[in-house]
């Protein structure tokens, strides 16, 4: 799983190629057993199903981006990759994922970006309105 979300967060096809690699190694007991793995269960999951994305841009102590981190773990959301973006440039996030140097803060507000394949909604603000773009 950890492979998959990475080449989702880097675009690197690498890593999903390694991803079913692994589960290829494993699909015998996976297909007798599976309950014995549910984490690789979850894995072949997921490469079904597109991860979305979610990026929250915002200070770590801030209300505002609390709220917006707190209506992402409020939906059973199996299937996404949830990333804090501080605007440290610095920092290594930033240094790794270039994307998220195009992603900002909004009216200096914390800002939530959904995306799917790479591809971003336009960015909210609201708790209500991040909910309504993940359970679409």
């Amino acid at each position: 799983m950890n492979l998959l979300r990475l080449s989702h967060l880097t675009g690197r096809q690498d890593w999903i190629q390694r991803s079913q690699q692994l589960l290829t190694a494993f699909s015998d007991r996976l297909i007798k057993v599976p309950i014995a793995l549910p984490d690789m269960v979850r894995s072949v999951m997921a490469q079904h199903y597109t991860l979305k994305q979610i990026v929250i841009c915002g200070q770590p102590d801030s209300e505002d981006t609390a709220g917006l981190i707190s209506c992402v773990n409020s939906l059973f959301l199996p299937h996404k990759v949830l990333i804090l973006a501080d605007g440290n440039t610095e920092g290594f996030l930033y240094q790794k994922l270039p994307l998220l140097s195009s992603l900002v803060a909004q009216d200096d507000k914390a800002t939530a970006y959904v995306c799917e394949n790479f591809a971003c909604a336009l960015p909210v603000t609201c708790p209500q309105e991040l909910r309504r773009l993940l359970l679409e």
